[in-house]
């Protein structure tokens, strides 16, 4: 249900969390990288033109910089997770998720 967006919000153990959010990435990535290769493989200007306006707009909408990270539950007060390559616009908005009035 994950993959079909059928769930808004997903809880497990930091484990099982850990390797589905690494998968995820990993199906993230090659499905960049196949559709690059598709358009470029096309050789047809207006197909690497749609793709790479296609990908802007889903890089767009999975930039996890613009998250910063994710809320940690079952702790006695706020703590924000952010991700091991977090640039610094990840950390400032994780700094601003982590500062927001409860």
């Amino acid at each position: 249900d994950i993959l079909t967006n059928k769930v808004d919000v997903v809880v497990c153990d930091g484990f099982s969390g850990n390797i589905l959010l690494k998968t995820m990435e990993s199906c993230y990535q090659l499905f960049c990288g196949l559709m690059a290769k598709s358009a470029q493989a096309s050789g047809n200007p207006a197909v690497q033109e749609w793709q790479q306006a296609f990908m802007g707009s889903l890089s767009k909408k999975a930039d996890s910089g613009k998250k910063g990270g994710a809320l940690l539950l079952g702790v006695n007060g706020r703590v924000v997770v952010c991700h091991g390559n977090s640039d610094a616009q990840a950390v400032e908005q994780a700094i601003m998720l982590a500062k927001m009035p409860s």
